[in-house]
């Protein structure tokens, strides 16, 4: 029997996929089927790492390092150089292209490839009160086209009934929660032997994982440990702003706590799991800022990362989290974000490893039948299956 061809597959968004675990997911389940181009932009924050496949096109839209804020003459010239290169790849007639935010996706619905299938998968709300004046008109575009999309999948199901509401959609969109890939066996800990490098021997570790900045609470969490266990710590692991990570610093020790509050620092996402290991009590508190804070319950990384670890969690109560998460007993549900509310559920959780353990364990069981990225995104695969098996 003859193997079928592997089709041509286009993944593009404005943003360094490389800092995106949803489409490294999709990049590396669609291998087998697809052989994969991608178009993004280099970071210019972060480290520049490549967490694809040798095999994997990578087209990138190289920008000058500046030491400030781009202007708008730089910003639209990088907009441009994205839009000419991603244009020139569709012109290619992929099989199938898939736009991760509102300024590609805008253009992947304006363009002319009949044969391509469009799929959409939209990271962001299509919230129009916090993105620049050039997001806002593709959002808008958006909004009036993504009826036109094969395909549309969203993180979160609060977030797909307001944009299939707000586009007037005629299909449902598909829910891909951002679980991570299936997690078989856990890896060794880095977590330990780094704290034990800093002469810290403990089991009560709180931990972070995550953009450290101020929508997670962060100072809150440092202002509860007042009630912790003495020789409890908490540990940050991700990228930071300098200027806030020193207010952080400074917050901690006026307090006492210098030596009990450690950032790690950014670690490549293909060794963040062995820095969350070891850790008994995962933190995950969100801002209700704007609405990609306020319906996040399924794409929240950082969550369904400890829960397929094993490691019991705290969170902040906010819409579809509860169903998710705290009626599952996979975490301790926070309605107050105060220091005395925080200290008191994590000393208590922390002060208690029977309870830890039980949670852990029902977390890490939901993980291994329905909360990794495999199970969430069969549903689209079969989609393309059935788009290939069409065009037989």
């Amino acid at each position: 029997m003859p193997t079928r061809r592997r089709g041509k597959l286009l993944l593009a968004q404005r943003a360094n996929v490389d800092c995106y675990p949803p489409v490294l997911h999709q990049i590396r389940l669609l291998g087998p089927s697809y052989e994969s181009t991608v178009v993004d932009s280099i970071a210019v924050s972060e480290r520049d790492d490549l967490h694809t496949d040798p095999e994997v096109r990578r087209l990138r839209i190289r920008e000058r390092r500046l030491d400030g804020p781009a202007s708008l003459l730089h910003r639209t010239a990088r907009a441009f150089a994205f839009a000419h290169e991603y244009k020139r790849e569709l012109a290619a007639s992929p099989d199938v292209a898939i736009a991760y935010d509102a300024d590609t996706a805008a253009l992947l619905l304006r363009s002319r490839t009949s044969s391509t299938k469009r799929v959409v998968h939209l990271h962001e709300t299509l919230d129009e009160s916090s993105i620049g004046r050039s997001t806002r008109i593709a959002t808008r575009r958006l909004k009036k086209s993504l009826d036109r999309a094969d395909l549309v999948t969203i993180p979160d199901a609060h977030r797909a009934n307001m944009v299939s509401s707000a586009c007037e959609l005629a299909f449902e969109p598909l829910v891909v929660m951002n679980c991570p890939l299936l997690v078989s066996q856990l890896p060794t800990s880095r977590l330990i032997p780094a704290l034990r490098e800093r002469g810290i021997v403990t089991s009560n570790i709180a931990h972070y994982q995550g953009a450290i900045g101020p929508d997670h609470y962060l100072d809150t969490i440092i202002s509860s440990m007042k009630q912790w266990p003495d020789d409890a710590v908490f540990v940050m692991v991700g990228g930071a702003d300098e200027d806030y990570l020193q207010r952080l610093r400074e917050q901690a020790s006026a307090l006492g706590l210098a030596e009990r509050v450690i950032w790690l620092g950014r670690v490549p996402y293909r060794e963040l799991f062995s820095y969350s290991v070891g850790a008994a009590v995962g933190l995950s508190f969100f801002q209700s800022t704007n609405d990609n804070f306020r319906y996040a319950a399924g794409a929240s990384n950082k969550r369904f990362e400890y829960a397929a670890l094993g490691i019991a969690q705290i969170t902040g109560a906010g819409i579809g989290v509860e169903e998710i998460f705290g009626r599952t007993g996979h975490a301790v549900m926070l309605d107050r974000l105060d220091p005395r509310s925080m200290g008191e559920a994590i000393g208590a959780l922390l002060s208690d490893p029977n309870r830890r353990t039980e949670m852990g364990e029902r977390a890490r069981r939901a993980h291994l039948s329905v909360n990794n990225y495999e199970r969430q995104f069969a549903p689209v695969i079969s989609r393309f299956d059935s788009w290939r098996g069409a065009g037989r």
